[in-house]
C-alpha cells in the first residue's frame, strides 16, 4: 500500500477544481520586495508570493 502525500491527505474527500495561476490572476510580474515601512503594501488583500514559490 502506498503512503499518501501531504496534499492527498489534506484534500481527502474534497472535490477540487485545479486552475493555473494564469487562469486566476490579472497580472503576474516580478520585482523587488515592497518597502516594509509602508503599511499600505501589506494590509491589503493581495497575496504575496516569492518567485521561488511559483513553479
Amino acid at each position: 500500500m502506498s503512503e499518501l502525500s501531504y496534499l492527498e491527505k489534506l484534500l481527502d474527500g474534497v472535490e477540487v477544481e485545479w486552475k493555473t495561476l494564469e487562469d486566476i490572476s490579472i497580472k503576474i510580474s516580478s520585482g523587488g520586495t515592497p518597502k516594509t515601512g509602508v503599511s499600505e503594501f501589506y494590509d491589503g488583500d493581495i497575496p504575496w508570493l516569492r518567485t521561488q514559490e511559483v513553479n
